[in-house]
């Protein structure tokens, strides 16, 4: 996914209703195999092998053009983003301990 926009935009998982990863430009997933969609500006670069379904303003949902594509699980995805300046700032730590 795409995230150089208004992250609200997008509804995140509420809209999803599932828990699945969601990837973002700046932590991309290693391999490609790891997901069925992408969600872009248009214009930005989109693997060849995704198709576009349907488009909000800008911003094109793509899928994965095999319907018989065998996708991986990735072993090392977690639901814990890391904020700058929260998760790393000492005064906000420190107030956990």
């Amino acid at each position: 996914m795409d995230d150089a926009g208004l992250w609200f935009r997008s509804g995140g998982y509420y809209y999803l209703h599932k828990n699945v990863p969601l990837y973002f430009a700046n932590k991309p997933p290693r391999d490609p195999a790891y997901f069925s969609h992408v969600v872009s500006r248009e214009g930005s670069y989109v693997p060849g092998e995704f198709e576009p379904i349907k488009a909000f303003e800008d911003v094109i949902v793509y899928r994965r053009k095999d319907i018989n594509f065998v996708y991986k699980v990735d072993p090392d995805f977690t639901y814990d983003i890391f904020q700058d300046g929260v998760d790393n700032n000492p005064a906000l730590i420190d107030k956990l301990k």
